[in-house]
């Protein structure tokens, strides 16, 4: 169960919120940031199915940078999100490219093995991307961190 959220961020004065099992909005509570509070951020749910699936595909295809990545968190959360809030998005992307197969790892000169997949699990793989990101608070560019790919 999931409570839906109202639009502009909370629940209007008099309601309690409603409990559904299709929210169409997300709530994504990430428990730690560098300024300390918490960063709360609302993502319509269709539109990141969209992205996800998209993303998906393309890990399947390619070799799937951070540009793409990024320009999905862009395009879910629109201008003037904050740093903790993208890093947030992304890193919920990153969980779910995971959870559908998608693996982290290095591109490599080599013809014969030209993927190094990352000998970590999901969450190693979320902290050190994390880790990475937080020193240049932006998010990361192609190249910048890792790779994903479907192996």
């Amino acid at each position: 169960m999931v409570l839906r959220i109202a639009e502009g961020g909370g629940v209007r004065p008099g309601e309690q919120g409603e409990l559904s099992d299709d929210p169409k909005v997300t709530v994504i509570h990430r428990p730690f940031s560098r300024s300390g509070g918490a960063a709360m951020v609302m993502v319509q749910q269709e539109a990141y199915r969209r992205e996800l699936e998209y993303l998906i595909q393309y890990a399947h295809d390619d070799w799937l940078g951070f540009s793409v990545v990024s320009g999905s968190v862009g395009s879910l959360l629109g201008r003037g999100a904050s740093f903790e809030a993208q890093l947030g998005l992304l890193l919920r992307i990153v969980g779910d490219l995971y959870d559908a197969g998608a693996r982290a790892g290095d591109l490599t000169e080599s013809t014969r093995e030209p993927f190094l997949q990352w000998r970590a699990d999901k969450a190693e793989v979320l902290m050190r991307i994390a880790a990475e990101a937080e020193p240049h608070s932006r998010l990361p560019d192609s190249g910048d961190v890792c790779w994903f790919t479907v192996p």
